[in-house]
């Protein structure tokens, strides 16, 4: 502490200049906020929560994934090796049963693991030139699919607007008449970065997971997810350069073809002027609404345009439509992403009064999925997943001590497996 207390000085100057350099650009974004004002009226929509002791004409089923993981589990010379996991939680409504937001235990469900919890070790050596082909291997097993390459289809399906069943049917558009398969659009990360690849994983065992959900016998209305529905894309290019981005796609064609709406929350998001659009909110319609208000972005099909999303490619982002919801002042505003094609076919209407009907009664269903008191306001389906899902130091400990016995069983010399930092007690978080 004295050693950092001697460059304090230096850090109070370098942090009240940066905040300084923020509101400098905060005055930029209010000014386009004012000219968005009029706008953003029509667009914050405040509705009443569901009554309490409110009876579904039918209950519905909820599923929530998350994911977490330890990075490295171990290290040998120049191999990391990962544990990655998700966790789905399965909910019913069950207003009818006296007992709403009932949690159902997973089994016999398949594909989903028993548990609903899906636990994968993964390892990758470094700069060996094989990365590529570690993740391909990955993706294969957790997605459940022989041919990687299958992932793809969905999201040209949805750009080409016709169904995409080969690669030979995608490199008919001139843009990917050199596309042989995945490996030729996505990029993956350096195996050296352990913080990078473990995310990277993590977001393909959460899509895996969904998938199967979906693919399992459960009738499923409401899938959520952690995150956004962002797909990552270089400038000037039209695809995603992200394996995990085409499996999301085909998860959402998935809950399309069987009737369920996917739903990704994000808790932290980086949506410009959302405190400004809260005041707004609160001004109008006063403290303790329920509200939300739809992002229209630059391919909105009413042809409304925000200015503060201006050169935001993400928000909303492809394929995607996104909204900022409220419905406790206790938490804060929250995204949400919705499947676009989903959207236009059972939100979007032309008559404005009816798409208002849609939208209010989506989240009122979403508000009533909220109302757990440990997270009020906040989908509690998608709190259990994280808890479910979450590693805490101690589970972590257990499972480095758990997985050296195992290697030494397998004959590995405990001191060159422990990952190296955990040896000399330095842990980067």
């Amino acid at each position: 502490m004295s050693y950092l207390l001697r460059g304090f000085g230096e850090f109070e100057h370098s942090l009240r200049q940066s905040l300084r350099e923020i509101k400098e650009r905060v005055k930029s974004q209010e000014e386009k906020f004012e000219r968005d004002r009029p706008l953003f009226k029509d667009l914050i929509t405040p509705f009443t929560p569901l009554p309490a002791g409110h009876v579904f004409e039918k209950d519905f089923l909820v599923g929530a994934v998350d994911g977490s993981g330890v990075a490295p589990l171990l290290q040998y010379e120049d191999v990391y090796i990962h544990l990655v996991t998700a966790s789905f939680a399965l909910y019913s409504t069950n207003t009818r049963g006296g007992s709403p937001i009932k949690s159902i235990q997973i089994t016999d469900m398949k594909p989903l693991p028993e548990g609903g919890k899906l636990t994968e070790v993964f390892w990758i050596p470094v700069d060996e030139g094989h990365e590529k082909e570690r993740f391909l291997d990955f993706a294969r097993k957790v997605y459940n699919i022989a041919d990687v390459n299958e992932v793809l289809y969905a999201f040209f399906s949805e750009v080409e607007g016709r169904p995409i069943h080969s690669i030979e049917e995608i490199r008919l558009n001139p843009k990917f008449r050199r596309v042989m398969g995945v490996e030729d659009l996505v990029i993956f990360p350096p195996s050296s970065d352990v913080h990078r690849v473990q995310d990277h994983i993590r977001w393909m065992v959460e899509a895996a997971l969904a998938k199967r959900a979906l693919d399992s016998r459960l009738n499923l209305k409401y899938l959520f997810l952690d995150g956004a529905l962002t797909l990552l894309m270089r400038e000037g290019q039209n695809y995603p350069i992200l394996l995990p981005d085409y499996m999301i796609r085909d998860v959402c064609a998935r809950a399309r073809r069987k009737g369920t709406v996917v739903a990704a929350v994000s808790k932290s998001h980086t949506v410009p002027c959302w405190g400004l659009i809260a005041d707004l909110a609160k001004s109008l319609y006063g403290v303790g609404t329920h509200w939300f208000c739809r992002l229209p972005g630059e391919d909105d099909p009413d042809g409304r345009k925000l200015r503060i999303l201006e050169g935001r490619m993400q928000i909303p982002p492809t394929h995607g439509v996104t909204y900022l919801f409220r419905f406790s002042d206790e938490m804060p505003v929250l995204r949400i992403d919705f499947d676009r094609f989903w959207w236009e076919e059972n939100i979007h209407s032309q008559n404005k009064k009816e798409q208002k009907e849609r939208e209010i009664k989506l989240f009122q269903e979403i508000d009533f999925l909220s109302h757990d008191a440990r997270w009020y306001g906040y989908p509690c389906p998608l709190s259990f997943a994280h808890l479910l899902s979450t590693i805490d130091w101690e589970s972590r400990q257990f499972l480095v001590e758990r997985a050296i016995t195992i290697a030494k069983e397998e004959g590995f010399e405990e001191e060159k497996i422990v990952p190296f930092r955990s040896r000399i007690e330095i842990w980067r978080w």
